[in-house]
């Protein structure tokens, strides 16, 4: 219940966010994060992958997410 009652107040995002949706996913459709994405404007970039494991990609695709990550946290000045 705590999960679907969770809201995140997009206007308090002050950092650059790496969105990634999968085309497949049942449980956060493509479109949800479509909308977050223009909500947050030039703050966002929205990657839309394809993947059979839908909504388990995240945990099944490390060759497609990785990559996102890497890119994502290199410009954050993370360094692995």
């Amino acid at each position: 219940e705590a999960i679907d009652r969770h809201r995140v107040d997009v206007d308090a995002i002050d950092a650059h966010v790496t969105l990634v949706a999968i085309a497949e996913d049942q449980l956060v459709p493509v479109a949800q994060l479509q909308a977050l994405d223009q909500q947050l404007g030039e703050r966002s970039e929205l990657v839309v992958l394809r993947s059979r494991y839908g909504h388990d990609a995240f945990l099944k695709e490390a060759d497609q997410i990785n990559p996102i990550l890497r890119r994502a946290l290199a410009a954050d000045g993370v360094s692995r």
